[in-house]
């Protein structure tokens, strides 16, 4: 794991599963909120297939979820970033930001990386 990916790894949010347990953001949710982690930590000015690419080889790393305080908490700032076109026709190839799977979405990044190469 690069050190690029270590940072996108320590940026995964938690979330509560309900259960009392903690998990964290994972799935295809998990992938895109990384791959905006990626496109802000290098000035993109949209989020692109290669961002996506390397969010998705984090998503595989166990990760180890902090269990967050209980508040009182700080307003934080809007965060959103569109997505390439490129990125976008994937996406919607897939089933789009709702249908998307991890496998379907993980199949078609995987196909697009080959393509490049």
């Amino acid at each position: 794991m690069n050190a690029e990916q270590k940072a996108v790894s320590r940026a995964a949010p938690t979330c509560d599963r309900g259960d009392g347990g903690m998990s964290t953001m994972g799935g295809v949710m998990g992938v895109f909120f990384r791959a905006l982690i990626l496109a802000e930590g290098s000035c993109a000015p949209e989020i692109r297939v290669n961002h996506l690419l390397a969010a998705l080889d984090v998503a595989s790393i166990k990760e180890n979820p902090v269990v967050p305080s209980a508040g009182p908490f700080l307003p934080c700032e809007h965060r959103d970033m569109p997505f390439s076109s490129e990125a976008e026709a994937l996406i919607e190839s897939v089933g789009g930001l709702e249908g998307a799977t991890l496998g379907r979405l993980r199949t078609a990044l995987l196909a697009a990386r080959s393509e490049v190469r």
